[in-house]
């Protein structure tokens, strides 16, 4: 008789006996572990971590700042009161022409003054930017320039005094850098005298100089004629936010009173500026440090008196200029 196609042998069916037991522990592992994923959360279930509420970050920089240094060394600093994360920054500028002394008087009237840490303003001073021409007496810097005729938007080479070219003095740039790195709402500069707020007839700072002006006691302007070069016409035209140059009476005519009322009528007005940078922006170039191959040689420096400028400290420089040696 013929033997079956295949047979099995002893050895043969414990194998398969355990190939069959394998595949029955496998099936139920598989069992065991689709129960275990039906008992997880599904997607629908997960809990998703609450949205992020985005908010404005202002930046915070030293409570005083030296901005950097004059072509003779002294240094331009600015201090800040008021809230260090406020929304609304102005900067107010006591002096740019060295012989106009009056508003470094408003500057430090407002410094006096105790300014609210938790409303919403940030009020930054500086009492010269012209330390050179402060300590000399003398409108233009040491160099024989008229900053006022040295920043870049409307630069005339024809101009008197107007620099070598737009931003060529150390304090042109050192103010430029630190409002780019500030991005202050307003800014106030103030010269002598005039005796009037300028800007009224400006379509952007017509309505900021008029009110400015009554705040402070001060006639608007007539709609004098721009000139080149200047700061306020840079800011204008460079930045959201407004810039206006008050122009103070003369020394003999400004009397404590009419002093306090300046320094109130900023304080006010900052009050009422609108915030217009909700984000941050990044750091600028640092400013160089003084040589002496960028000192003129025809014009004898001032006597370094302590009190025609502010001295800064180790810890002041928040875009790290090293102090000149």
């Amino acid at each position: 008789m013929s033997s079956p196609m295949f047979s099995m042998s002893p050895e043969s069916a414990v194998s398969r006996g355990s190939i069959v037991t394998k595949t029955a522990l496998t099936a139920t592992a598989v069992a065991v572990t689709a129960v275990s994923l039906l008992q997880l959360p599904q997607p629908s279930e997960a809990v998703t971590p609450a949205a992020t509420k985005k908010v404005k970050t202002t930046p915070v920089l030293p409570a005083k700042v030296t901005v950097g240094y004059s072509t003779r060394g002294r240094a331009i600093v600015a201090k800040r009161q008021g809230n260090p994360t406020g929304g609304k920054v102005i900067l107010l500028v006591g002096q740019m022409h060295g012989n106009e002394k009056k508003g470094i008087s408003v500057v430090q009237k407002i410094r006096n003054t105790k300014i609210s840490t938790k409303g919403a303003v940030q009020i930054w001073t500086i009492e010269s930017m012209n330390p050179d021409g402060r300590a000399a007496n003398r409108r233009y810097n040491a160099r024989g320039v008229d900053l006022n005729r040295n920043f870049p938007v409307g630069w005339r080479k024809g101009t008197l005094a107007a620099g070598r070219g737009p931003a060529s003095e150390k304090e042109t740039k050192a103010m430029m850098a630190f409002i780019d790195r500030l991005r202050p709402d307003a800014v106030v500069m103030y010269h002598q005298d005039w005796n009037m707020v300028l800007g009224s007839c400006n379509w952007k700072t017509g309505k900021v100089a008029t009110k400015f002006a009554d705040l402070s006691g001060l006639p608007t302007d007539g709609c004098r004629r721009a000139f080149t070069g200047v700061m306020g016409g840079w800011f204008n035209s460079t930045y959201p936010g407004w810039m206006l140059t008050v122009e103070l009476p003369s020394s003999r005519r400004i009397t404590t009173k009419k002093l306090n009322r300046y320094a109130s009528g900023a304080i006010k007005m900052a009050s009422l500026v609108v915030d217009t940078n909700p984000a941050p922006k990044p750091t600028p170039t640092p400013t160089p440090t003084p040589t002496e191959s960028e000192s003129p040689t025809d014009d004898p420096s001032p006597s370094d008196d302590p009190s025609s400028s502010e001295s800064p400290t180790s810890e002041d420089s928040v875009f790290g200029v090293p102090a000149p040696r």
